[in-house]
């Protein structure tokens, strides 16, 4: 049996794992199929890890989408967001443009953000997120990557 179909018949006692097929630019779906398996009365923890960037064309739709989530999960809940943004590399702008990903200002990536406690260290380039807890050995500049932990009060 593979490893995901092992995960999707847990019992009660082992945990539960769902999956739902569904786009993130629907994030009403998601969180209908999500309260099949989540209790929403109970912190939970959203994670858009590398997905805003291609699913949501302006930075209007990757802010709804956020708003959307955050606003359906109760007090207690997080956010984790990480995804690329424009640092003003020509050649950085040209691969994203290759592929169908809308790069972000870092201003409009960390208005995801809005109404929610930021965790240590904030809003940061994602190599710099925790460089203490592993040695990478990259010396280079920062890359083009953020990411953000949000605590909703």
């Amino acid at each position: 049996m593979a490893p995901s179909s092992v995960l999707l018949t847990a019992t009660a006692d082992e945990g539960v794992v769902g999956y739902l097929d569904a786009d993130v630019r629907d994030p009403d779906r998601i969180l209908a199929g999500a309260g099949d398996v989540l209790d929403f009365d109970a912190p939970v923890a959203v994670l858009l890890l590398g997905i805003l960037g291609h699913a949501a064309a302006t930075a209007e739709q990757m802010h709804t989408i956020t708003g959307r989530l955050m606003a359906a999960v109760p007090p207690g809940s997080y956010l984790v967001v990480s995804d690329g943004v424009d640092i003003g590399h020509q050649g950085q702008r040209q691969a994203a443009a290759s592929h169908r990903y809308h790069l972000r200002t870092p201003a409009e990536f960390d208005a995801c953000f809005t109404g929610l406690q930021l965790i240590d260290p904030g809003l940061v380039p994602i190599n710099s997120w925790r460089p203490g807890l592993a040695e990478t050995g990259h010396s280079g500049p920062l890359v083009n990557s953020r990411v953000g932990l949000g605590h909703k009060p």
